[in-house]
């Protein structure tokens, strides 16, 4: 939790060099001193539920509306992702393994593709971006998921 709420990477943060500091010696035994010559850890990204947010942004939050639905000529479908803004983020800490499928949700969601890719077969539903989500999003809900 000492890296959260931290928005710039300019600074180390003294946990986890801490943590590698002392890790990496008891790992690695050898007969010379290990030492630890560098490190980055990047900016966490942490959520209000820990869970990565991926979808469009209501525009409850941006006070934005977006563009009126169109008719797509690819589908034929009225359409309404025109003029929208989207989120793939707050990974928490986990973006190695979440940002890959996230972002190509993300992609098929812009192009109107996600029935057609079958998104919903592969991307948790807890982690679309929705208003009852965004209401209940409270980082000092956080204690309780510790």
């Amino acid at each position: 939790m000492g890296e959260f709420g931290i928005a710039s990477d300019a600074d180390q943060g003294i946990f986890i060099s801490a943590y590698l500091r002392g890790l990496l010696p008891t790992l690695f035994t050898t007969q010379k001193e290990t030492e630890l010559r560098s490190s980055w850890t990047g900016i966490m990204g942490w959520s209000a539920d820990l869970i990565p947010w991926v979808g469009a942004v209501p525009s409850s939050l941006t006070s934005r509306s977006p563009d009126p639905a169109v008719k797509s000529e690819r589908t034929e479908k009225w359409e309404s992702v025109s003029g929208r803004e989207w989120i793939s983020a707050g990974y928490s800490g986990e973006g190695m393994t979440h940002a890959w499928l996230c972002g190509k949700a993300i992609a098929f969601m812009v192009l109107g593709l996600e029935e057609e890719e079958k998104v919903a077969n592969w991307l948790p539903e807890e982690y679309r971006v929705t208003e009852k989500r965004v209401k209940e999003a409270d980082v000092r809900k956080l204690k309780e998921l510790y």
